[in-house]
């Protein structure tokens, strides 16, 4: 599921819940996960990551501690990032290798 449509829900949960949504950014859906703000900056930040290497790019900076109090905030993000880069970048790298980092593993 793509971030938008996760945070687009989470949105909608708080608002029927008259929940105050940097509450509902900073929840974890189990003790050992990170909390939601946190798992959408890591989502953004691969995908940049990604697309930056396909286009032949510096690799985006880490903007996964980005700690998002609203849904609207890690929309705006979102949105940037998919902004920055344009098709044509990455038309033709079907067969290109990438590596994504997530700490120490690759």
């Amino acid at each position: 599921m793509r971030s938008r449509a996760v945070l687009t829900k989470a949105e909608a949960f708080a608002d029927a819940r008259k929940l105050d949504q940097g509450v509902l950014m900073v929840l974890r859906l189990y003790p050992d996960m990170f909390p939601l703000n946190v798992q959408v900056g890591q989502v953004t930040t691969h995908a940049a990551r990604g697309v930056a290497q396909l286009a032949g790019l510096d690799a985006a900076p880490s903007t996964q501690r980005d700690k998002h109090r609203s849904a609207q905030g890690a929309h705006r993000k979102d949105r940037r990032i998919r902004e920055d880069r344009q098709p044509e970048q990455i038309d033709g790298t079907e067969d290109k290798e990438i590596v994504l980092k997530f700490g120490t593993r690759e």
